[in-house]
């Protein structure tokens, strides 16, 4: 029988195009500018399990100033793209259990960290993060990359170049499911009424056809 696949999702977040008026913070204009890209920040959505309205769970993220979580995503920001890249059950689930030991831990994000990784990047020693740091760490422990791989290396943009092309998928995960979420709630929907159509058909006429 064959192993069951699993599957990861980045998430990649671009500078808003109203960035020069103001609208993000100094970091992320920096951490373009250095990256000579407009990714300026990246998640993880371990699995494919969703919450009550679509939204991606178990979605490792870590930013400025906080400390490693796990959160839920909608996906509805115009600002996210996203790669999905599958891989077995049993990295997904290595992933997902050193996602959590992380949030245990409480590991707090790192700014020199991230300052660093374009020019001088730091050896990862897992007491902080930095956000691509994180993802690249976790795709390691997942063996999504190799075990001689320094996350401290990692950027957004470079996560991007790296794994894009490998994609499975590139469309919001949010989106796709509230769409197939629609189109199965009306299936059902219609399905119901026919049904109750045939059955008030049978009431008012069967007892009367049965002999044809």
């Amino acid at each position: 029988m064959a192993e069951p696949l699993g599957s990861v999702t980045l998430i990649f977040y671009s500078l808003d195009p109203g960035w020069l008026l103001g609208t993000e913070p100094v970091l992320n204009v920096l951490a373009a500018l250095a990256q000579r890209s407009t990714l300026t920040h990246v998640e993880l959505a371990i699995g494919e399990g969703c919450g009550a309205h679509g939204q991606m769970t178990n979605v490792l993220r870590i930013f400025n100033g906080e400390h490693v979580e796990l959160a839920e995503r909608t996906g509805t920001n115009p600002n996210f793209s996203y790669v999905q890249l599958a891989c077995t059950k049993d990295a997904e689930r290595r992933m997902l259990r050193w996602a959590q030991e992380q949030v245990a831990k409480r590991v707090p994000f790192s700014q020199l960290g991230m300052l660093r990784s374009v020019l001088w990047p730091r050896k990862t020693h897992g007491e902080s993060f930095f956000c691509a740091e994180l993802v690249a760490a976790c795709l390691r422990e997942g063996g999504m990359l190799s075990a001689h791989t320094n996350p401290g290396v990692a950027t957004p943009a470079a996560l991007y170049r790296l794994f894009h092309r490998a994609s499975a998928a590139s469309g919001n995960p949010y989106i796709i499911r509230r769409v197939t979420y629609e189109r199965e709630r009306k299936q059902t929907a219609a399905s119901r009424q026919k049904t109750a159509h045939e059955r008030e058909y049978y009431a008012r006429f069967g007892a009367h056809t049965q002999g044809f």
